[in-house]
């Protein structure tokens, strides 16, 4: 991320709650200011993918709930699919192609909530990537 400050400097650090937690913003090393918690991309800013990513599984997280005990429940790779379903749609945005419920999607109709911006439709399908890998790395007992 490219990050200028109000004061002139781009000489931040961000602060990163991890993936399973929002992004709480970024402080500036010259003036000290800080962002507010919850910030998701700022003036000037271009968001990697990562940023976006990490922003979204906050997101799942935070408004929807879905904690790491209620992914743990999801068993049969259905945060595989549902991540495939929205990335499938993000490659038929990118091709102009009309597109509708893909038969991979994991859970009922009223779930499925494709985003009109194709990189939004990427940065679900990673956060939900990202979700099932951290589901995986608890299951083996590595995090």
């Amino acid at each position: 991320m490219n990050v200028v400050c109000g004061c002139g400097s781009d000489n931040v650090m961000f602060l990163f709650g991890g993936l399973s937690q929002p992004i709480e913003g970024w402080k500036c090393q010259s003036c000290g200011y800080q962002s507010g918690r919850g910030d998701r991309c700022f003036p000037n800013d271009a968001c990697t993918g990562v940023a976006l990513i990490a922003q979204e599984r906050g997101r799942q997280v935070s408004s929807e709930g879905w904690t790491s005990e209620h992914d743990d429940t999801h068993v049969g790779c259905e945060m595989v699919d549902a991540a495939s379903s929205y990335a499938w749609a993000a490659a038929k945005q990118v091709l102009r192609e009309a597109f509708a419920q893909p038969f991979t999607w994991p859970w009922e109709a009223s779930w499925w909530k494709p985003s009109d911006d194709p990189i939004r439709n990427l940065a679900k399908a990673g956060a939900l990537i990202a979700a099932e890998i951290d589901r995986l790395q608890r299951k083996q007992g590595s995090l």
